[in-house]
């Protein structure tokens, strides 16, 4: 017996990594999803809007589908190696662009709006403590900032409305058809039958996609999330040398920790221009997901031991077909 249709749900960047397998996830939960990509004759492409800024109208669409929810995805991501940076272009998109998209959406009756932010807006690294949702916002990149200036204006506007928002401050978000760092990563890892890296002893948050998708699918149906922040992760943080080992499983890679100053390390990134990379190889950046368990009775379905599986996975089966 098919299942009764719920309500409309309105997903930007429906064609990305995360979009995809939102719009898959939606569906089976029997929601009704129209998605909203930038190029049309790609999946989920109901509704293709090549532009997102502060100029975009939003009307027609949200009045056409009468939709209840909007997942906000699309944005312009963190290129963490990125020489010229377009400042203009990080805060017409991020800021402007989901502004817009908010107050057209009160406009038009939306009741809920849900927005993938990043952690990036708490900072770069975690010291002694990790972040947590009260956690003074210190956003150092023009991509956390650009995040930042969305959330503080998606409060006022919703404060002043019958929209409810919920905000979602996620890790490195990882999964099959991911690009950036961890991609490339994996890559490099695979391309050895030996690995060697220095033992470090770091702390970092990560969030398998499915299980993103999976908090947004509650906070859409749970009112409990209205008008809050939350951190969330896969519940367990890893070393670096600990993510290494289990893509290396995975694969078959057999790998070596030997001990190393960090400050050779550094040194030899520095010769090798990637000085950017020390904190990201080196350094902790730790999140504590207390309030979702609490409030929202959210934990993550899947552990970060089968997450990284499917996604190597999926990398092995793409590289070799």
């Amino acid at each position: 017996m098919n299942k009764k249709s719920k309500d409309t749900v309105i997903v930007t960047g429906a064609n990305g990594f995360i979009g995809r397998r939102l719009c898959n996830k939606l569906r089976k939960e029997a929601f009704r999803v129209v998605g909203i990509t930038r190029r049309g004759k790609v999946d989920n492409a109901d509704v293709v809007i090549k532009k997102i800024d502060g100029n975009t109208d939003w009307h027609d669409i949200f009045k056409c589908t009468n939709a209840k929810t909007i997942v906000h995805l699309a944005a312009v991501v963190d290129k963490q190696n990125q020489k010229n940076i377009d400042y203009e272009k990080y805060y017409s998109i991020n800021t402007e662009g989901t502004l817009r998209i908010v107050k057209h959406a009160i406009e038009c009756g939306v009741e809920k709006f849900i927005f993938v932010s990043t952690v990036k807006v708490n900072g770069e690294y975690t010291d002694q403590f990790p972040f947590r949702e009260d956690s003074k916002p210190v956003p150092l990149t023009v991509y956390g900032k650009s995040k930042y200036y969305a959330e503080i204006g998606i409060e006022r506007l919703c404060k002043t409305s019958k929209m409810n928002y919920v905000i979602f401050r996620p890790p490195l978000v990882y999964g099959p058809g991911m690009k950036g760092n961890l991609f490339n990563f994996i890559e490099l890892i695979s391309r050895h039958k030996y690995f060697v890296f220095p033992r470090i002893k770091n702390k970092r948050s990560y969030l398998f996609v499915d299980n993103l998708n999976d908090a947004i699918v509650k906070a859409i149906q749970n009112t409990s999330a209205n008008n809050k922040i939350f951190m969330l992760s896969d519940g367990r943080d890893l070393s670096t040398p600990e993510l290494i080992k289990l893509i290396s499983k995975t694969i078959g890679v057999k790998t070596f920790f030997p001990p190393c100053p960090l400050w050779v390390i550094k040194s030899l990134l520095i010769i090798f221009g990637y000085k950017d990379f020390f904190h990201r190889l080196t350094g902790s950046l730790q999140i504590e997901m207390v309030k979702i368990n609490n409030e929202l009775g959210w934990f993550p379905p899947h552990s970060i031991e089968n997450g990284l599986r499917v996604t190597v996975e999926r990398f092995r089966k793409q590289r070799w077909t």
